[in-house]
């Protein structure tokens, strides 16, 4: 009985001396508390909400979300970073597009609408797109609520025409003989072989020595065309002059280009001849053309 007294005595005289035993749960929660006051918390409000639109040239991604700071101290500069990874390999992410973020002060909020254009070709099959606020190093308590994932799903909403399609028919000239330094009118006709619009095209002119258009060949002319309908049929023509060059025969190449990458090379390619002479006596007649 003694010996319990003595015990007792010890360990009365032991929790005096050290008044901080059994607080030390409380002063963990409230160091945790105190971290959290001291420092800002950015995170997503919301869920961000992506949209897709693609075809096999090029794709849009439409981006709305919502960031706050949650912290009690206002946030350092950070950035909000976007990337692609696949839903079959998610650790090969791959970044298009990074924007800047400025000091958010305590409970502000800042709604971000972006659209990022890109190849579609960058973008791998059933693409998820990850959004994450990159903040400084330990200046934000909360790393968990600092990344979002939004499943894009599969490419397929077209933008403007999904294919390119142009054609050039039946290049004429209206002198089959001229001489150097002289005006010469060509013409084409310039189809729309898809059934969608195509934005944007143009016509190039070439004056060659070879029936094959070739990287000696010089450029004599440039027609621009917008908007080409479906199904649509352009008659155009081009006036240029023929340079300097020695007498004999010569082929005029015209080749269609788009901005996009055409689906069949082999019908934007058209061809006719003629004959250039190094004096003023000859004759001009109309010439139909090769293709």
């Amino acid at each position: 009985m003694k010996n319990i007294k003595v015990v007792l005595l010890m360990f009365v005289c032991f929790y005096l001396a050290n008044p901080l035993i059994g607080q030390k749960s409380k002063f963990a929660i409230n160091a945790s508390t105190q971290a959290q006051v001291s420092k800002s918390d950015l995170g997503f409000l919301t869920q961000p909400v992506g949209e897709l639109k693609s075809d096999k040239v090029a794709t849009l991604i439409k981006v709305n979300l919502g960031i706050g700071n949650l912290g009690g101290y206002t946030s350092l500069p950070s950035k909000l970073v976007f990337s692609v990874v696949s839903a079959k390999y998610p650790k090969k992410k791959r970044v298009i597009k990074t924007i800047q973020l400025g000091k958010l002060a305590k409970g502000q909020k800042q709604e971000i609408k972006k659209t990022i254009a890109l190849k579609t070709s960058f973008l791998p099959k059933n693409p998820v797109l990850i959004v994450s606020i990159q903040t400084q190093q330990k200046s934000d308590y909360n790393l968990k609520n600092n990344t979002a994932k939004i499943s894009l799903g599969k490419i397929e909403p077209p933008i403007g025409s999904i294919t390119i399609d142009l054609s050039l028919k039946h290049l004429k000239v209206n002198k089959q003989k001229v001489m150097p330094g002289e005006k010469m009118v060509a013409g084409t006709i310039l189809t729309n072989e898809t059934k969608g619009v195509t934005s944007q095209a143009k016509v190039i002119f070439y004056l060659s020595t070879q029936p094959r258009l070739t990287k000696s060949a010089k450029i004599i002319g440039k027609t621009p065309v917008k908007n080409i309908k479906a199904g649509q049929s352009l008659p155009l023509q081009k006036e240029f002059v023929i340079p300097t060059t020695k007498e004999g025969i010569y082929y005029i190449h015209a080749i269609c280009k788009t901005k996009g990458k055409d689906m069949n090379f082999k019908n934007n390619k058209v061809t006719t001849k003629i004959f250039v002479k190094s004096n003023k006596d000859f004759s001009t007649t109309v010439f139909n053309g090769q293709n």
